[in-house]
């Protein structure tokens, strides 16, 4: 695998990182937003970033968890200011879990259960809870989820910072 220099993340487009709230760097962390049980948005590149010491290699790799094959790989050296952004190939939408390693080093973070889909990102106030077995689609929704990986469908979708998620795996 060939490494190539990280772009910082302070000079791009992204604004994920102040270079003034950036401590010093030991070891890599990925951004709080990678976890496990996570859905990633299908047919986008997968852009993981975080910090690590300057000049370090960082590599990515994504495995299904099944067979434990790899199907995608990457990796960079993290810029001067601690920063680094890796970038995978865009995936379908599956129902296939995934495991998504981060290496830097002696650091090893490991996510699994990574799946592909819609996730969709709404805004707005508090009192945008909603209990979906209010809506009209409620039964449909219920009875379309064959996914068991994702375990019984939920009734509610309850707030989180203001921010509300919707993931959809295996949309079309």
């Amino acid at each position: 695998m060939e490494y190539m220099q990280s772009e910082s993340l302070n000079e791009n487009r992204m604004g994920l990182y102040n270079k003034f709230d950036i401590p010093e760097v030991k070891s890599m962390k990925l951004a709080d937003i990678f976890g496990n049980n996570m859905v990633l948005q299908r047919n986008k590149p997968v852009r993981v970033w975080g910090v690590a010491p300057a000049g370090e290699k960082v590599t990515v790799r994504l495995k299904e968890s099944a067979s434990g094959k790899e199907v995608a790989a990457a990796g960079v050296y993290a810029a001067e200011d601690d920063t680094f952004l890796v970038e995978l190939p865009a995936r379908e939408a599956s129902e296939t879990a995934y495991e998504l390693t981060a290496e830097c080093g002696a650091v090893l973070r490991r996510y699994e259960n990574v799946l592909f889909g819609e996730v969709v990102l709404a805004t707005g106030q508090s009192n945008m809870q909603v209990a979906l077995c209010e809506t009209y689609e409620w039964d449909e929704l219920a009875a379309a989820a064959t996914n068991p990986g994702m375990g019984p469908p939920r009734k509610t979708v309850g707030p989180l910072y203001d921010f509300y998620f919707l993931a959809v795996v295996g949309a079309k």
